[in-house]
């Protein structure tokens, strides 16, 4: 049999509507670094993207390329670069503030989830503080937001810690993660981490007026430190619960299969009403007021006159009641004498 070799080569037909072909889903390049650890570095995942429109922003004196986001109703600001290297630039800038700066990351492993936070002091560049944490039952972004609401966790700690020794500290928290999804979600979303960071954030507000959160994006580099860190403990800890629970038999069926117990692909890697910016737009966000210091005065009659001064008093300054001269907290026996020491709570 002749076979004719003037024969056209098979093209598949187009469809009749070119406007009804699928759309690609916008994603993010493969990420560098860190594949061996699993989870939120594999390799093997593609994390999507925001949809959102781009817009120049000024950060810190750095101008760069971001999806634009809804404000927060939170003290909050947050930054999701265009490009991978627009972020790295960014993190290499926000991390010489004068800041708490702390890298957020998580991982899950046969349904439980575990979170890490690191804070990273750029001078001399080593670690600080780091916080763990179990999630339990969850997906990768419940153990992502977990990572974001540890940072948070450590922060307040250190803040009540400079306190208690009389120490400065700076109000302002930056925490990178390399999650987009969990930076839109943390505080757009009912997820039970996002519900305790909420509140844990307003609680740090109303006690530090000036308390201020930076969340910047950064993907998963090798040179990140800090970064690499924090994933390293929190997938070490998913790992050795995994095993843990493998050896004791508490391990659902499902699990058990072969690739059952692989870290799971980074909660990026679902698409969701995230990527428009709110990731749950029917959740109504009460704005936060912080509060604002009052200065309150009160009238004192000077001696042997009848004229009337008024005089600026502390906040937590206690008036006694017209017509005693004492405060109506002080019992009997422990009015202060003239020239007596005394110590009030």
């Amino acid at each position: 049999m002749q076979i004719p070799v003037n024969h056209a080569p098979y093209r598949p037909p187009l469809p009749s509507n070119p406007y009804s072909a699928p759309i690609p889903r916008a994603r993010t390049p493969p990420p560098r670094g860190n594949a061996g650890l699993g989870g939120a570095g594999s390799a093997n995942s593609t994390e999507l993207a925001l949809l959102t429109p781009p817009t120049s922003a000024n950060v810190e004196g750095h101008t760069t390329v971001v999806h634009a986001l809804p404000p927060s109703h939170l003290p909050i600001s947050k930054y999701i670069a265009v490009n991978r290297d627009d972020a790295i630039q960014l993190q290499s800038h926000l991390a010489t503030r004068n800041a708490s700066i702390w890298y957020a990351e998580g991982s899950n492993r046969a349904g439980e989830g575990w979170s890490a936070a690191v804070e990273w002091i750029f001078d001399p560049g080593r670690s600080g503080s780091k916080m763990r944490g179990c999630v339990g039952e969850g997906d990768a972004l419940d153990c992502e937001l977990g990572g974001i609401f540890k940072a948070v966790e450590g922060f307040q700690e250190l803040l009540r810690l400079s306190l208690k020794h009389s120490t400065i500290m700076p109000n302002h928290l930056i925490i990178f993660s390399s999650s987009q999804a969990a930076i839109v979600s943390v505080d757009t979303s009912t997820r039970p981490e996002a519900i305790k960071f909420d509140a844990l954030w307003r609680d740090i507000c109303s006690e530090f007026i000036t308390a201020h959160l930076t969340l910047a994006w950064v993907p998963h580099h090798d040179s990140i430190e800090g970064q690499v860190l924090a994933q390293k403990i929190a997938h070490v800890a998913a790992s050795n619960a995994y095993q843990k629970r493998r050896r004791e038999g508490g391990l659902p069926d499902i699990y058990r299969r072969p690739g059952g117990g692989e870290p799971a692909a980074p909660g990026s890697t679902q698409p969701g009403h995230w990527q428009h910016g709110d990731a749950d737009p029917s959740w109504p966000k009460v704005p936060f007021d912080r509060p604002v210091p009052r200065i309150r005065t009160a009238s004192i009659e000077a001696p042997n006159s009848g004229i009337m001064s008024s005089t600026q008093l502390p906040p937590n300054h206690v008036s006694a009641p017209p017509g005693d001269a004492r405060p109506d907290f002080a019992p009997d026996d422990e009015i202060p004498k003239e020239g007596s020491v005394f110590v009030t709570k």
